[in-house]
């Protein structure tokens, strides 16, 4: 999961900024992700400018909504920060000129001042998910993988809903565009925190390993990485 792609655009307009978390409820997956890997000189300065950039007001124009992940484990070459962009659907993309023709982007992505620098870009489509992902889920634990058969995505879809767990939300994401070493889908599961996530695998990593054993063979999938982020901001904007 070299990219943890966990996405969050929510129905309403919410804000969180350095996990300042006042909101409540339950929020809505956007139909596509943009997902891009990087490192940073300044990670203080590098959350101030996309601060700025959300609050410019251009991805709620679009109903588009944004957040900003710390790596924890994994990462493509060294990749300390994730920055994802979430569309409800195919019109909240931006244009071809936004590039040129937003001052906001301009502003925020065509200097580069605190050593930035993109380990990676990958455009997912949501394509399944189960469990209520709240404003407090704040630590997503992905796997990337290359589907090797025409049914994977099927036999995922009945294992996931097989071990689902109260309280841990989860989702399958499909590659549209870029992906890492063959990737074709990710799939991950969200947490409150880390003590949440370690200690959902200590009660549950025996028996959903006998299950992938069970209901998997090494000709439908490869597994290319696993990933665990947390959220710093979140900019959840609904279509």
């Amino acid at each position: 999961m070299k990219m943890l792609i966990v996405a969050i655009a929510a129905a309403a307009v919410t804000f969180q900024a350095f996990g300042d978390h006042h909101a409540s409820g339950e929020l809505t997956l956007p139909k596509y992700t943009q997902s891009i890997q990087g490192t940073t000189d300044d990670l203080g300065g590098y959350l101030e400018d996309m601060k700025a950039f959300a609050d410019s007001g251009v991805l709620q124009a679009r109903g588009a909504g944004m957040a900003v992940y710390q790596i924890n484990a994994g990462g493509n070459d060294g990749a300390q920060v994730l920055t994802d962009f979430y569309y409800p659907n195919a019109d909240a993309l931006p244009s071809p000129n936004i590039m040129t023709q937003s001052d906001a982007h301009m502003q925020t992505f065509t200097k580069n001042t605190r050593g930035n620098v993109s380990k990676g870009s990958t455009i997912y489509k949501t394509i399944y998910s189960g469990g209520a992902l709240s404003v407090e889920t704040r630590v997503f634990v992905a796997t990337r993988v290359k589907a090797l058969s025409p049914d994977y995505a099927t036999k995922l879809k009945l294992f996931l809903k097989d071990i689902a767990v109260e309280g841990v939300p989860y989702g399958v994401n499909e590659v549209v565009s870029g992906g890492i070493d063959g990737e074709t889908h990710m799939i991950w599961f969200g947490y409150k925190t880390l003590a949440h996530a370690l200690k959902d695998r200590e009660r549950n990593w025996a028996s959903n390993m006998k299950k992938i054993a069970e209901t998997f063979t090494r000709d439908d999938r490869e597994v290319l990485g696993r990933d665990t982020v947390t959220s710093l901001f979140v900019l959840n904007s609904g279509g």
